[in-house]
Protein backbone atom coordinates (compact mmCIF):
# COMPACT_ATOMS: atom_id res chain seq x y z
CA UNK A 1 0.00 0.00 0.00
CA UNK A 2 2.86 2.43 1.28
CA UNK A 3 4.53 1.63 -2.59
CA UNK A 4 1.08 2.01 -4.23
CA UNK A 5 0.39 5.46 -3.23
CA UNK A 6 3.47 7.30 -1.32
CA UNK A 7 5.68 6.41 -4.96
CA UNK A 8 3.22 8.20 -7.29
CA UNK A 9 3.31 11.01 -4.61
CA UNK A 10 7.09 10.83 -5.19
CA UNK A 11 7.73 11.03 -8.52
CA UNK A 12 4.61 13.36 -9.43
CA UNK A 13 6.66 15.59 -6.72
CA UNK A 14 10.01 15.29 -8.73
CA UNK A 15 8.31 16.35 -11.68
CA UNK A 16 6.63 19.07 -10.71
CA UNK A 17 10.13 20.48 -9.37
CA UNK A 18 11.46 20.67 -12.83
CA UNK A 19 8.64 22.85 -14.51
CA UNK A 20 7.97 26.65 -13.39
CA UNK A 21 4.18 25.89 -13.60
CA UNK A 22 3.63 21.89 -13.81
CA UNK A 23 0.31 21.10 -15.50
CA UNK A 24 -2.41 20.82 -13.07
CA UNK A 25 -3.40 17.37 -13.98
CA UNK A 26 0.36 16.38 -12.09
CA UNK A 27 -0.25 18.72 -9.23
CA UNK A 28 -3.88 17.69 -8.73
CA UNK A 29 -2.23 13.77 -8.81
CA UNK A 30 0.22 14.45 -6.53
CA UNK A 31 -1.58 15.57 -4.00
CA UNK A 32 -3.92 12.92 -4.55
CA UNK A 33 -1.46 10.25 -3.99
CA UNK A 34 0.44 12.36 -0.94
CA UNK A 35 -2.94 12.78 1.05
CA UNK A 36 -4.07 8.74 0.51
CA UNK A 37 -0.69 8.18 1.50
CA UNK A 38 -1.10 10.40 4.84
CA UNK A 39 -4.31 9.00 5.51
CA UNK A 40 -3.42 5.48 4.80
CA UNK A 41 -1.11 5.93 7.76
CA UNK A 42 -2.72 7.71 9.79
CA UNK A 43 -5.49 4.98 9.65
CA UNK A 44 -3.15 2.40 10.36
CA UNK A 45 -1.09 3.77 13.20
CA UNK A 46 -4.77 4.97 14.63
CA UNK A 47 -6.32 1.41 14.39
CA UNK A 48 -3.27 -0.14 16.38
CA UNK A 49 -3.50 2.78 18.94
CA UNK A 50 -7.13 2.00 19.70
CA UNK A 51 -7.16 -1.70 19.05
CA UNK A 52 -3.64 -2.16 21.54
CA UNK A 53 -4.58 -3.97 24.88
CA UNK A 54 -1.97 -1.90 26.80
CA UNK A 55 -0.21 1.72 26.62
CA UNK A 56 3.40 1.57 25.77
CA UNK A 57 5.91 3.96 25.16
CA UNK A 58 5.43 2.85 21.38
CA UNK A 59 1.60 3.42 21.49
CA UNK A 60 2.49 7.05 23.03
CA UNK A 61 4.85 7.79 20.10
CA UNK A 62 2.49 6.06 17.91
CA UNK A 63 -0.16 9.03 19.30
CA UNK A 64 1.82 11.76 19.19
CA UNK A 65 2.66 11.22 15.32
CA UNK A 66 -1.10 10.82 14.36
CA UNK A 67 -1.55 14.06 15.75
CA UNK A 68 1.56 15.50 14.06
CA UNK A 69 0.67 13.55 10.64
CA UNK A 70 -2.97 14.42 10.84
CA UNK A 71 -1.21 18.49 10.68
CA UNK A 72 0.86 17.78 8.14
CA UNK A 73 -1.92 15.88 5.91
CA UNK A 74 -4.21 18.94 6.69
CA UNK A 75 -1.06 21.22 5.21
CA UNK A 76 -1.11 19.25 1.86
CA UNK A 77 -5.08 19.97 1.31
CA UNK A 78 -4.43 23.45 2.33
CA UNK A 79 -1.71 23.76 -0.33
CA UNK A 80 -3.86 22.22 -3.02
CA UNK A 81 -6.82 24.95 -1.82
CA UNK A 82 -3.55 27.25 -2.23
CA UNK A 83 -2.85 26.49 -5.89
CA UNK A 84 -6.62 26.48 -7.21
CA UNK A 85 -7.51 29.80 -5.70
CA UNK A 86 -3.97 31.52 -5.53
CA UNK A 87 -5.86 34.29 -2.81
CA UNK A 88 -7.19 31.59 -0.29
CA UNK A 89 -5.08 31.94 2.36
CA UNK A 90 -3.80 35.56 4.16
CA UNK A 91 -0.85 34.91 6.43
CA UNK A 92 0.77 37.69 7.75
CA UNK A 93 -0.13 40.52 5.66
CA UNK A 94 0.86 38.74 2.53
CA UNK A 95 -1.16 35.86 0.24
CA UNK A 96 0.46 32.57 -0.07
CA UNK A 97 1.71 32.26 -3.48
CA UNK A 98 -0.52 29.59 -5.56
CA UNK A 99 0.67 26.71 -3.08
CA UNK A 100 4.42 26.60 -3.44
CA UNK A 101 5.02 28.00 0.11
CA UNK A 102 4.55 24.45 2.21
CA UNK A 103 6.02 26.14 5.83
CA UNK A 104 3.44 28.89 5.42
CA UNK A 105 0.81 25.85 5.19
CA UNK A 106 2.31 23.91 7.82
CA UNK A 107 2.52 26.73 9.95
CA UNK A 108 -1.54 27.59 9.41
CA UNK A 109 -2.22 23.43 9.63
CA UNK A 110 -0.97 23.56 13.26
CA UNK A 111 -2.10 26.80 14.60
CA UNK A 112 -5.66 25.64 13.22
CA UNK A 113 -4.79 22.02 14.63
CA UNK A 114 -4.28 23.45 18.24
CA UNK A 115 -7.05 26.30 17.79
CA UNK A 116 -4.76 28.96 18.36
CA UNK A 117 -6.30 31.50 15.32
CA UNK A 118 -5.34 33.37 12.14
CA UNK A 119 -5.92 36.12 9.85
CA UNK A 120 -8.45 36.13 7.25
CA UNK A 121 -8.81 33.47 4.54
CA UNK A 122 -11.48 32.76 1.77
CA UNK A 123 -14.56 30.27 2.37
CA UNK A 124 -13.36 27.17 1.01
CA UNK A 125 -9.95 27.90 3.21
CA UNK A 126 -12.42 28.77 6.58
CA UNK A 127 -14.33 25.37 5.57
CA UNK A 128 -11.10 23.05 5.48
CA UNK A 129 -10.06 25.49 8.30
CA UNK A 130 -13.31 24.53 10.90
CA UNK A 131 -12.53 20.79 10.07
CA UNK A 132 -9.34 20.60 10.75
CA UNK A 133 -9.72 21.96 14.11
CA UNK A 134 -13.11 19.97 14.82
CA UNK A 135 -10.65 16.73 13.64
CA UNK A 136 -7.78 18.05 16.10
CA UNK A 137 -10.10 18.41 19.50
CA UNK A 138 -11.94 15.16 18.45
CA UNK A 139 -8.25 13.15 18.06
CA UNK A 140 -7.19 14.55 21.11
CA UNK A 141 -10.28 13.78 23.07
CA UNK A 142 -10.34 10.61 22.27
CA UNK A 143 -7.17 9.49 22.54
CA UNK A 144 -6.38 10.63 25.65
CA UNK A 145 -9.76 9.11 26.76
CA UNK A 146 -8.92 5.66 25.31
CA UNK A 147 -5.17 5.79 26.49
CA UNK A 148 -5.85 6.72 29.89
CA UNK A 149 -8.33 4.23 30.33
CA UNK A 150 -6.09 1.31 29.16
CA UNK A 151 -3.20 2.89 31.38
CA UNK A 152 -5.88 2.79 34.34
CA UNK A 153 -6.92 -0.97 33.69
CA UNK A 154 -3.61 -1.80 32.81
CA UNK A 155 -2.24 -0.47 36.46
CA UNK A 156 -5.22 -2.14 38.30
CA UNK A 157 -4.67 -5.60 36.30
CA UNK A 158 -0.79 -5.46 37.69
CA UNK A 159 -2.17 -4.51 41.06
CA UNK A 160 -4.46 -7.63 41.24
CA UNK A 161 -1.95 -9.75 39.64
CA UNK A 162 0.93 -9.08 42.39
CA UNK A 163 -1.55 -10.16 45.35
CA UNK A 164 -0.95 -6.91 47.12
CA UNK A 165 -4.88 -5.72 46.49
CA UNK A 166 -3.59 -2.23 46.80
CA UNK A 167 -3.24 0.13 43.85
CA UNK A 168 -0.06 2.26 42.84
Amino acid sequence: MALFLGLPAVVGGLLAVGWDKPPTIVVALTFVFTLSFLVAVIVVLQRHIMTSDRVSGDTLRGAVCVYVLLGVAWAVAYRFVSYLEPDAFNIAGHFVDQGRSLALHIYFSFVTLTTLGYGDISPIARTLAWLEAFVGQIYVALTIARLVSMYIADRSTRADGEGAGVSR
